[in-house]
């Protein structure tokens, strides 16, 4: 039995270190932090130690879950969610019009309502009364802008023969089918820039398979759709633009030359400014009676290209891990065992910028056995709430590689650029310090596990000695 457990007393000697000399500092959440650069800890594997904090509880069915979500590519909370971690909630992915425009087909719209909206079942029980008051109001104005003459956009709407479905009548049943909708977590984070859209898939009628939460300023960009432009590059890149004037300005061609790429084909010459763009296919395109063209919705619980999205997926076609597996069993001694999630032309297109952001393997050879290290650079970290769980997850991480290639683990080396305490978390962390650790260290039996990096199990790790004090609670800094 391992019998000391100097892991935690090296986590909680930076946690005590930043607390006294950390340097108060500004933030991106407005929170404010106290802050050191440049920081190294080194925690023990050996023996099958795993460096869990007993200070305070850690979570360690988020850690685990989140572990296998990232080694799976899933960029999606939903199987987090389906196994009870919800520590990505507070994330989403970017809202923006830059993405992918593709072909929608119309919906075969429900039966329409009478001429009247049902105002005698519509009670509903919700902790947020200001979310029922204003669906409220949108649910009254759909009504106004399709059956009443008098409102001042009827003839856009009704006069048009916009209608609305039978079950959207009665409030309690839109109430509940408007917060499933596509985007309505941007709409509760920003509600005066989302509208109801029943125009997205052409159906002509508001109901649940034909509405989405859109932004004003994409849903007025699709009323201005004059004319779609395909453009397909020799390389094979096609992209599709909702205007000439979109596409010219996206690939640096002047409007007048777009406009004739795409009315004349391509000219036999081409002035100097434009030689680049020759062999370009560019033209119109128009949609099928039944079909638009619309930018791609964004999945609910999408996160975006984060850390999954590049171990498994660099660029559309690396799969880090599986060379990262390939390269550790037939060349062991490299200097190349790196894996990293900082893609700087993918950082918009994530819900969060990699914080633990890049990470090496080591294979040394002792008494012919071979041990495995790994070091992880994190250029942002959160040490009362985050750290805990990267120390946990790399360790653990580190066990699993070992375990599947036939080595053994020895050490985790955690390298900090940005270590920061928030301010919220100050009382917290002194709370921390002033308790007393376990002196057995925790330790992790994955023995009966699979020789398969992905096919762990949440049932194939046995935590062995964890007699954690209880969890600390603190907020999130956003």
């Amino acid at each position: 039995m391992i019998t000391s457990n100097i892991n935690e007393g090296r986590y909680l000697g930076l946690l005590n270190e930043v607390l006294h000399i950390g340097n108060g500092k500004d933030d991106r959440t407005n929170t404010g932090t106290r802050a050191v650069f440049g920081r190294q800890t080194r925690y023990t594997l050996t023996e099958g130690q795993v460096p869990l904090l007993t200070s305070k509880s850690i979570h360690l069915k988020s850690v685990i879950h989140e572990l296998l979500w990232f080694l799976a590519g899933d960029t999606n909370t939903g199987y987090l969610q389906e196994n009870g971690v919800r520590i990505w909630d507070s994330w989403r992915k970017p809202y923006t019009s830059d993405r992918p425009i593709v072909v929608v087909d119309w919906r075969e719209p429900p039966m329409v309502s009478p001429e009247g909206r049902n105002t005698l079942s519509d009670k509903v029980e919700y902790a947020d009364q200001k979310v029922v008051n204003n669906l409220r109001s949108t649910w009254a104005k759909m009504f106004d802008r399709c059956y009443n003459k008098n409102a001042h956009n009827y003839a856009q709407y009704g006069a048009s023969g916009k209608r609305v479905c039978e079950r959207w009548t009665t409030f309690s049943n839109f109430f509940e089918d408007v917060q499933k909708l596509p985007h309505w977590a941007y709409k509760l984070a920003d509600w005066n820039s989302f509208e109801l859209d029943s125009d997205y898939y052409g159906a002509g009628v508001y109901s649940p398979d034909t509405c989405v939460w859109l932004h004003t300023s994409e849903n007025n960009m699709y009323t201005k759709v004059s004319q779609v432009v395909r453009i397909l590059k020799p390389c094979g890149e096609e992209r599709f633009y909702l205007s000439a004037n979109d596409a010219a300005r996206e690939i640096g061609m002047t409007r007048g030359s777009m406009n004739r790429r795409v009315n004349f084909g391509e000219p036999t010459t081409a002035k100097q400014g434009n030689k680049e763009f020759i062999g370009w296919e560019i033209e119109e395109v128009k949609p099928e009676a039944l079909t638009s063209f619309r930018k791609q919705l964004i999945d609910e619980g999408d996160m975006g290209e984060i850390y999954s999205h590049q171990w498994r997926n660099w660029e559309g076609h690396l799969d880090q891990i599986s060379k990262l597996m390939q390269d550790l069993k037939e060349n062991p001694f490299s200097r190349r065992h790196i894996v990293t999630a900082w893609n700087p032309a993918e950082l918009d297109d994530m819900a969060l910028p990699p914080c633990h952001c890049l990470f090496q393997f080591f294979v040394e050879e002792i008494g012919g056995e071979k041990y495995l290290s790994c070091q992880l650079y994190q250029r942002s970290a959160d040490l009362f709430l985050g750290v805990p769980f990267n120390i946990a997850s790399y360790s653990i991480l580190t066990h699993m590689i070992a375990h599947c290639i036939g080595y053994k683990p020895k050490e985790f080396i955690h390298t900090i650029g940005d270590a920061h305490i928030y301010n919220n978390h100050v009382e917290q962390v002194k709370e921390q310090l002033s308790r007393k650790y376990e002196l057995v260290s925790p330790t992790l039996d994955i023995a009966e596990a699979p020789k398969d990096i992905f096919g762990f199990k949440f049932e194939d790790f046995k935590i062995l000695n964890y007699k954690p004090q209880p969890a600390i609670k603190a907020p999130v800094a956003v």
